[in-house]
């Protein structure tokens, strides 16, 4: 919001310079005080379109720029939208992990051993028999651990 308002005022404030060169051109014009010929006149109506016409161009050349810069930021502010989609991405995977490993660290040796056979695919009958614990504490150590 603020590179556009930048900009604005950038292109404004060249019109506004260009727009004092034509008022100080005039101003300037009817200040001489020496009667003027016609040819003397001709000539600074031929000079002054000049300047106009150098004006309009800059002018122009000035909007063909601030066009130029609003597909640049533009450009840039999708950039930065998908930088901070992607930060949010590591940041959500950072936080996971980190809980995941911080639960993981207050469960017992038997705790682990329980998970460690259920995410190998092993079911609760096997579990239980090797490890010779109950189906019940089986699946209540993987029902507590999946609700985490």
């Amino acid at each position: 919001m603020w590179d556009m308002t930048l900009e604005i005022f950038f292109v404004i404030l060249m019109m506004g310079i260009g727009t004092l060169f034509v008022l100080l051109g005039i101003w300037f014009y009817r200040k001489k005080e020496v009667p003027m010929e016609v040819s003397n006149i001709i000539q600074i109506e031929k000079q002054l379109d000049a300047k106009t016409q150098e004006a309009k161009e800059m002018v122009g050349d000035l909007n063909d720029f601030a066009s130029y810069l609003m597909k640049e930021i533009e450009n840039k502010h999708k950039e930065l939208i998908l930088l901070y989609q992607l930060i949010d991405e590591k940041e959500k995977q950072v936080y996971q992990r980190t809980v995941k490993e911080t639960k993981e660290k207050h469960l017992s040796q038997e705790q682990k051993q329980v998970l460690e056979m259920y995410k190998e695919g092993k079911t609760i009958d096997e579990i239980a028999r090797e490890l010779q614990l109950g189906k019940g504490e089986v699946q209540l150590m993987i029902g507590l651990f999946q609700m985490r």
